[in-house]
């Protein structure tokens, strides 16, 4: 990775990597170079880039504005590296370990759920005294049709 400033001179600007950076990176794989205007707008795009360096030009806006860039290459040897695809294996894997460990977990709190609905109910009913099971009125009528409550 590289970084710096510039200025454009009449809409144009060419950038010299340092010799450490362009030995460093491969001619393989292309140079990611991003610019930004600083201070004034200009529409910037790179016109040229090589291990070298590159040239930045404005399309529209100021035509001698600065900029701030940031340059990122891949290491010269180092070509093999994920592709996308692997990139998309890791992280669909990576979700479907987390998915898995949702449900496990989503699992866990309902049989958690239902044991301490079942003690509550456990406990409830050892507090129950039988004597005061039938507090409310009770249709005589019916009890007498029926001959009991319980069956």
């Amino acid at each position: 990775m590289a970084h710096g400033t510039g200025k454009l001179e009449n809409g144009t600007a060419h950038i010299s990597f340092n010799s450490s950076f362009s030995e460093f990176v491969t001619d393989k794989e292309p140079i990611e170079i991003t610019v930004t205007p600083v201070g004034s707008y200009s529409g910037l795009y790179i016109a040229e880039r090589s291990s070298e360096g590159f040239t930045v030009k404005s399309g529209a806006g100021d035509p001698n504005c600065e900029f701030t860039w940031i340059a990122i290459g891949v290491e010269r040897g180092k070509e093999e590296r994920l592709t996308v695809g692997n990139i998309d294996e890791t992280g669909r894997s990576a979700m479907e370990m987390a998915r898995r460990r949702e449900a496990r977990h989503s699992k866990m709190m309902r049989e958690r759920e239902v044991r301490e609905t079942r003690k509550a109910h456990y406990d409830n009913l050892k507090k129950l005294n039988p004597e005061r099971l039938i507090e409310r009125p009770v249709n005589q009528k019916l009890i007498e049709e029926k001959g009991s409550l319980r069956r």
